[in-house]
């Protein structure tokens, strides 16, 4: 395996814990500490300078590099963990034109580079992970979603076409992701693969075939040629089994895997989504209506500005609808959110819910802001060039000639995309509202890896986000309103409890739900803690925790203002089935 990933599974998982020292109390099967929570503050974020932080470092993104290799226009994302122990969440940040840095937290807000001291220097991996006990055999196995080192048809280069069977094919070392298909030239990603984890921390690459369906249960040759951004493992359809979802680019599909409870997976029936984001950045998960159902969204390019999106075209090209085409899914190119209709499809709500545009996004991340009990919706956004604006288009083709070698020279011709990150405010009626400057999340830099984090102790969740070409964000939380934080303590090897299904009943609303992932998000990854509203400082309120191995926890007396860890050591049931 290679020693990005090794390094990225050591950052993303790390162990979990509060960036403060806590008195804690003894429970049965669990334990609580109280919060140091502010008494008074504001919904929404304050960003804080490197100089006040520490993080004296950039993720260097040169046009020379990005001449040679577009898809280092991609970025770099960014995952938080305690990784030494001691209490503190720390970060590791990803770097495309040189060293990963990693972030020791020192406390009260600042972090200091320790990169050398301990080892890491890594200059590569895979495009995006995200780690689930897929099997149900107790420990964490790995799906790691690729996208391709070279864009092949941007970046130029000379091709050999030939006949086969009267029809013109590619050949030579291009072949295998270079297809002519109904008369086009269309390029395709690499294959994404998933690890079995054999409890010793060594990672077998599964046969595809025997382990992926189609949707009509027809086992699949190999794994898709796709362009694959981001993975997300949660259980999309509350099973009790954690299921895949891949965000893909260009014209290859999302793939959403659901699992049959002993690890092997099929595809989601043709009729569940009747449209898809063309180009699918990120996806992120919530009960955003609190009517017990899961629902969620995928973010693509849409401009939130009407006379910008006029100035653009969409890399999506021109197709008309089929008649008796009923199982196609129609590809939009505009964010997409799937409302769960409880019956195994969903409705796709984006423009009634006011979502459907938020600029170039890379990340979208559900998170109660407010703390009302209703996730909001965070979205990072831009890109070093605007290639979708259609005057810059126009000139770089009376500049490139026929040849595809100019076209990766013209990239300078773009402008740069900086329209401001998007935060959505959730209504609770399934319309969210742009509230990305009234909560100060109005960045104008180019904004990709994003992740959650506790940073200052306070249990509320603070933002971090790898920029381009300029030092990462820290968005500090300032919300005063009260708060339930909980933690896992799953049993070894699952220590941090990923796939833990967590309940609050008696807050803000009635119940509200929340999931341990690893991984995930767009080239990212977030501590894993999950915030909830407390609704009010005297709610009498429960907590039920529905581990991945099939046992069960219960709190009750759940109080304001604390953060609890629970123990699977102390819960009661039995194992989930084995594959």
């Amino acid at each position: 395996m290679r020693a990005g990933i090794r390094c990225s599974i050591l950052c993303v998982a790390a162990v979990s814990s509060l960036a403060s020292p806590l008195q804690w109390e003894q429970g049965s099967g669990f334990r609580w500490a109280a919060l140091s929570v502010p008494s008074s503050g504001k919904t929404g974020f304050t960003l804080l300078s490197p100089a006040d932080t520490g993080i004296l470092w950039t993720n260097f993104i040169s046009e020379e590099s990005v001449a040679k290799h577009y898809n280092m226009v991609s970025g770099a994302g960014v995952a938080a963990g305690d990784f030494d122990g001691d209490g503190l969440c720390d970060l590791y940040s990803c770097n495309r034109g040189g060293e990963n840095a990693l972030f020791r937290n020192l406390g009260r807000g600042r972090f200091t580079n320790v990169t050398q001291s301990v080892g890491l220097i890594s200059r590569g991996g895979a495009m995006s992970l995200a780690l689930g006990d897929l099997d149900g055999d107790g420990d964490l196995d790995l799906y790691v979603a690729y996208f391709g080192i070279e864009a092949i048809l941007r970046e130029g280069g000379r091709l050999s076409f030939g006949m086969a069977d009267g029809q013109p094919v590619i050949k030579g070392r291009q072949a295998r992701r270079l297809k002519i298909i109904e008369g086009r030239l269309v390029e395709l990603g690499e294959q994404d693969v998933l690890y079995l984890n054999d409890g010793k921390g060594h990672f077998t690459a599964v046969d595809w075939a025997q382990f992926f369906r189609d949707e009509d249960g027809q086992p699949l040759s190999a794994a898709p040629m796709d362009f694959g951004l981001s993975v997300q493992i949660r259980d999309i359809n509350e099973d009790g089994y954690p299921d895949i979802y891949v965000c893909n680019d260009f014209q290859t599909p999302d793939r959403a895997w659901l699992n049959d409870g002993h690890g092997h997976f099929r595809a989601m029936p043709r009729l569940a989504l009747r449209n898809m984001s063309y180009a699918s950045m990120g996806v992120d998960f919530a009960d955003i209506d609190r009517d017990g159902r899961l629902d969620f969204i995928t973010v693509e390019m849409l401009s939130r500005d009407h006379a910008h999106r006029l100035r653009q075209a969409s890399s999506m090209p021109l197709t008309s609808r089929r008649m008796g085409a009923g199982e196609d899914r129609e590809a939009v190119p505009r964010n997409a959110l799937y409302w769960n209709r409880g019956d195994g499809t969903y409705a796709e709500i984006a423009w009634l819910s006011g979502v459907a545009a938020s600029d170039w996004s890379w990340s979208p991340i559900f998170l109660d802001v407010d703390l009302d009990g209703y996730e909001d919706l965070l979205v990072s956004t831009g890109s070093l060039y605007d290639v979708m604006d259609r005057d810059a288009a126009a000139a770089a083709a009376k500049l490139s000639g026929s040849g595809v070698t100019d076209a990766r020279k013209l990239l300078p011709l773009y402008p740069r995309l900086n329209h401001r990150n998007a935060a959505f405010r959730n209504r609770g009626d399934l319309t969210f509202e742009d509230v990305s400057r009234a909560w100060g999340f109005d960045s104008r830099q180019v904004c990709q890896g994003m992740a959650l984090a506790d940073l200052d102790g306070d249990g509320d969740l603070d933002v971090v986000i790898n920029c381009a070409n300029a030092p990462p964000l820290v968005c500090r939380n300032d919300s005063s309103a009260p708060r339930v934080a909980v933690q896992m303590i799953g049993l070894p090897p699952n220590t941090q409890g990923i796939g833990a299904k967590i309940r609050l009943l008696g807050g803000a609303v009635p119940i509200q739900s929340q999931e341990i992932i690893c991984g995930g998000r767009y080239l990212s990854g977030d501590l894993p803690m999950r915030v909830f509203a407390a609704g009010s400082l005297t709610n009498q309120m429960r907590l039920e925790v529905a581990w991945r191995s099939g046992r069960r926890s219960r709190v009750s007396d759940v109080k304001a203002n604390r953060v609890y860890q629970i123990d699977e050591a102390g819960a009661m049931g039995g194992q989930s089935p084995k594959s």
